[in-house]
């Protein structure tokens, strides 16, 4: 049978589809986070640039969502161990590790109070 446009292809089955994933997707935020972490330390690097370049331009309040939708859009980096290649639920885990590694970015990021 010839592809047309409007077929898209199956995609295969992943490591992150089935029973394991879910079992993943029930333990903490802050688990998951750490264990993302150790597989991808590239990407709170690059967190790290760019929130330093924003501030150098005189930004001096900024969203970390926008910081993660900059690493997706501009950054090719492949990463392990989630779904997608950064996970929203870990966008204030960057944020809140930078301040706590540079303390001068205190106040550079709104944070909310955490639930978990």
């Amino acid at each position: 049978m010839e592809a047309t446009p409007f077929m898209r292809p199956v995609r295969p089955p992943t490591l992150f589809d089935g029973p394991l994933n879910r079992a993943a997707q029930r333990r903490s935020i802050d688990d998951r986070f750490r264990e993302y972490h150790r597989a991808n330390p590239r990407v709170y690097e690059r967190f790290r640039e760019i929130a330093h370049h924003l501030r150098c331009i005189g930004i001096e309040r900024t969203s970390a969502k926008l910081i993660v939708e900059r690493i997706r859009w501009n950054h090719h980096i492949r990463t392990r161990g989630e779904i997608f290649k950064i996970n929203n639920i870990f966008t204030s885990r960057y944020a809140r590790m930078l301040v706590k590694e540079d303390p001068s970015f205190e106040g550079f990021f709104e944070m909310r109070e955490l639930k978990s």
